[in-house]
């Protein structure tokens, strides 16, 4: 039971300026600093050119750049992941060397086939993702936006110049 991960895109909310001079890339192009107004969405990741396969008994972990340098204010994330059955996935946020959030853990009452174009965050209203018991096709997408296992506050006030990871374990 083989997964696949289609997408990851980490949708920030910035507040503010994070720094006043230019700052260096890993590429070496300059990155200029960024204004973000309240409200004003940065959107980090993508659909993947190749979707990065998870498989069994195995850690995979996906990092992504933002394109903009900014404070976090609000954080949401979209996933598109295929895996025969979601008990036996867990999926994790991490930021740089730093704070990270249990999105779901390995166990549930529900079998979940895929999770497409998912979005999780604190206030997502369709519970917590690792309890969404879908319909009859087996798939759980938004709307609603669904609730991680631990909140993605850790990373409020967090620079977006980091690196994200998405961390995805098969167990079983």
């Amino acid at each position: 039971d083989v997964g696949i991960l289609y997408s990851f895109e980490v949708l920030i909310e910035g507040n503010s300026e994070i720094s006043t001079t230019s700052l260096p890339s890993t590429d070496g192009t300059t990155l200029e600093p960024t204004t973000v107004d309240p409200g004003n969405l940065l959107v980090c990741g993508g659909v993947l050119d190749v979707p990065l396969e998870i498989p069994d008994l195995s850690t995979v972990n996906l990092d992504i750049k933002c394109p903009r340098c900014v404070n976090v204010s609000e954080l949401s994330l979209r996933l598109g992941v295929e895996h025969s059955f979601s008990t036996d996935l867990e999926l994790s946020l991490l930021y740089g060397g730093g704070p990270s959030a249990l999105i779901k853990e390995t166990y549930g009452d529900c079998h979940t086939e895929n999770y497409y174009n998912v979005t999780i965050n604190d206030v997502g209203t369709g519970g917590l993702l690792q309890n969404v018991c879908p319909g009859g096709d087996g798939h759980v997408d938004s709307p609603p936006a669904y609730q991680p296992r631990e909140p993605f506050a850790a990373f409020r006030n967090l620079s977006t110049c980091g690196t994200w990871t998405l961390r995805a374990r098969d167990n079983v």
